[in-house]
């Protein structure tokens, strides 16, 4: 049995929740020989900016299921950090004054540090494509650096995120996105360069 629900969030961002569909269980081989933390993590993360950060975490909670993680001070208001499995956070909502609901960033986690360095590498040939530093963030420990993207948002490319456990979980606060690191490098359009202290 197969089944789809389409629906928006409370700023009009489209959520699709999907059951029964179809898998192909063929390994994913990068032609650059990395692998990402996927499986039963999902993807990644995405960020979002949104008109009231607060309503919307309260949707993701009450609608989806989703779980507190932590929050962070993020200009006049705090961000939200939500977990659904184990990973730290699947989705963060920032309301931050200049910035339009949209996403912000998406996030993809690899298994090892060097393959980061890897695309860092990569990614400075061409100037104005890294847009933040590396950097390890102060809530799930991720270490990443952030490239712009063409449709206008960024991709957060990281190591090593934390993991949560419900059974002991405590949700905190935290003053700063970045422990070290993350500095703006390119002169982007708003939405791209937020991802670490301004965030």
């Amino acid at each position: 049995m197969q089944r789809l629900i389409a629906f928006d969030d409370p700023d009009g961002n489209p959520i699709e929740v999907v059951y029964g569909h179809p898998h192909d269980h063929t390994p994913f081989v990068s032609p650059r020989g990395i692998d990402f933390v996927t499986g039963d993590l999902g993807l990644g993360h995405v960020f979002l900016f949104a008109s009231d950060a607060q309503r919307s975490a309260e949707f993701y909670q009450s609608m989806l299921g989703f779980r507190p993680s932590d929050t962070i001070a993020f200009g006049p208001t705090n961000a939200v950090f939500l977990h659904c499995n184990p990973r730290h956070h699947t989705v963060a909502l920032a309301a931050i004054p200049g910035f339009e609901p949209g996403i912000g960033h998406v996030m993809l986690e690899l298994s090892r540090l060097d393959s980061v360095g890897r695309a860092l590498d990569l990614a400075m040939e061409t100037p104005g494509q890294v847009v933040r530093a590396l950097g390890e963030h102060t809530n799930d420990e991720m270490t990443s650096f952030y490239l712009s993207t063409p449709s206008g948002f960024a991709i957060e490319y990281g190591w090593n995120g934390r993991l949560v456990d419900d059974d002991s979980w405590t949700v905190g606060h935290y003053r700063s996105a970045s422990t070290w690191g993350h500095q703006v490098l390119a002169d982007v359009p708003s939405a791209v360069a937020v991802g670490a202290d301004d965030e």
